[in-house]
């Protein structure tokens, strides 16, 4: 088995071996909340590429309720997870962060029952949140294809 692996450098075409000793395990809850055929989006503060609400899950929270807390930190809206859609895993470098990791993204079709949208985002890794139609989202202006992924599962 080898020691290292290959780690995506977000936002770039390119990838870093990097040492599995480095690695960071990082478990997180997204949600896809579909308008029509729009989704719910906001521009990475890091990078500038579309991401879906949600983040990393706390020691003691189950999925569902960092979902829920991720959601509304980043958009402003209360949401409930309907269904599992899509899990992802890979090896990442972002280059704000000392450390890559081995990200582990779990993917909910969510409605939304409270809330208002702030389209500003939460000066912290949101901004410009806001509903963009689907067929505007690539792999080139995601943070990562998964996303795409699993817009296409919601709307099967």
């Amino acid at each position: 088995m080898e020691d290292s692996v290959l780690a995506e450098l977000i936002g770039t075409n390119k990838h870093i071996r990097v040492s599995k000793s480095e690695l960071f395990l990082r478990l997180g809850a997204n949600g896809i909340l579909l308008q029509g055929d729009s989704v719910l989006v906001f521009e990475s503060i890091n990078n500038g590429l579309f991401d879906v609400p949600g983040g990393g899950i706390k020691l003691g929270e189950t999925l569902h309720e960092a979902l829920c807390r991720e959601f509304f930190e980043e958009s402003g809206l209360e949401v409930r997870p309907l269904r599992l859609l899509h899990v992802m895993e890979k090896f990442v470098k972002f280059n704000d962060k000392p450390v890559p990791w081995q990200a582990v993204r779990v993917y909910y079709l969510v409605e939304q029952i409270g809330g208002k949208i702030i389209p500003e985002g939460n000066d912290d890794d949101s901004k410009n949140v806001r509903f963009v139609p689907i067929r505007e989202l690539t792999e080139q202006n995601t943070i990562n294809a998964d996303i795409l992924e699993a817009i296409q599962a919601a709307r099967a």
